[in-house]
């Protein structure tokens, strides 16, 4: 088994970081059609075919990316884990609050489809039940606090590449059968079923942090990230795609309740994307890293700086409105303007930090 691959040892892995700023970019686009395409543009066969190409190596990735850096860190001390869990938890709501409360109740620019389309009413009620929404901060926060305090076991530790792919694997055969269900229990629902109050339940999502935990045990123990990689993305793909073909309900209903074929897919992109990654991040220029490990670092602010963005820009672009031309504009300017203010917030927390 020959390497094809020099791997670096030190704790910033930029195939990593690569992963993530990929998954940024792709992140700022798909929310840009959703939130500002027309309806001729969001139900076009051209955005299905774009969605089938990027959803899996956008939301999974990021998850997958925190499993892994969960190795890299090595964070042993628990009351560290918790107050990070913490942190994104309270972020989550901090979030929703800027996204719905100046949206609906101060520019009113709030579309009232989006209140139809989440079986939401127009009221008091409604407005509540999205400050209390449940998105991927909240979940990334849960299945943080849960992986991080696994990996401090040393028996979990110790065999992580083997129990990480084993539980993802179980938890991505039983987690279909769990979609049939919706929990009355706002706190259920962030472990399973299908509702609109939560949008990232720990099952199937939790499963692609697992496999980060797996990918990251290897990459630890000096083993090169060779060509197996690359034919385990493959083969998982295919082996996925096979799957839907024969039967197209294991593609699953949406995108944040995927079928056992569209989790394997999933999984098979984000393997061998990874292995692409590591593999051009060689002939990356210094300038050009720096800006991946910028984008990487910053996440969870640009996460958050996008989308107040896009949902504030409702007072001058309305809902459903734009065809392809403007989202590529809009697009271009949401990037630029949120890794602006991402430096812009950045330097202000340096400076109340050290003054």
């Amino acid at each position: 088994m020959d390497s094809v691959l020099p791997v670096p040892r030190s704790p910033r892995w930029l195939a990593l970081d690569i992963m993530k700023t990929v998954a940024i970019f792709i992140m700022i686009l798909v929310h840009t059609i959703i939130m500002n395409g027309s309806k001729e543009t969001i139900y076009s066969n051209f955005f299905y075919g774009l969605i089938l190409v990027l959803e899996g190596i956008g939301a999974p990735a990021f998850v997958l990316a925190m499993g892994v850096s969960i190795t890299l860190k090595n964070r042993s001390n628990r009351l560290k884990i918790f107050t990070r869990g913490l942190q994104l938890f309270v972020l989550g709501y901090l979030l929703n609050f800027l996204k719905f409360y100046p949206t609906i109740v101060l520019f009113k620019t709030f579309p009232n489809e989006l209140f139809i389309e989440t079986y939401r009413s127009n009221d008091y009620e409604g407005i509540v039940s999205f400050l209390l929404l449940g998105d991927i901060l909240q979940f990334a926060a849960i299945a943080y606090i849960i992986c991080a305090n696994l990996y401090l076991w040393s028996f979990f530790k110790n065999h992580c590449f083997y129990i990480g792919n084993i539980v993802a694997l179980l938890i991505f055969i039983s987690s279909p059968m769990l979609y049939i269900y919706k929990p009355d229990s706002y706190l259920i629902s962030f472990l399973y079923g299908e509702t609109f109050q939560v949008y990232f339940p720990l099952f199937p999502w939790i499963g692609f942090a697992f496999i980060g935990l797996s990918i990251g045990a290897y990459y630890k123990s000096n083993s090169p990230f060779n060509k197996n990689f690359l034919f385990t993305g493959i083969l998982l793909t295919i082996v996925g795609i096979v799957g839907i073909l024969y039967d197209k309900d294991t593609f699953g209903k949406d995108y944040y309740h995927r079928g056992m074929g569209g989790l394997i897919v999933y999984s098979g992109q984000l393997i061998l994307f990874l292995f692409l990654y590591s593999y051009i991040s060689t002939y990356f220029s210094k300038g050009l890293q720096n800006f991946i490990k910028f984008c990487s670092k910053n996440v969870t602010l640009i996460y958050i700086i996008q989308w107040v963005l896009i949902y504030w820009n409702w007072y001058f672009i309305p809902y459903y409105s734009q065809n392809w031309t403007m989202i590529c504009m809009f697009f271009i300017l949401y990037l630029i303007t949120t890794l602006l203010l991402t430096k812009f917030f950045n330097k202000i927390i340096n400076y109340l930090k050290y003054a």
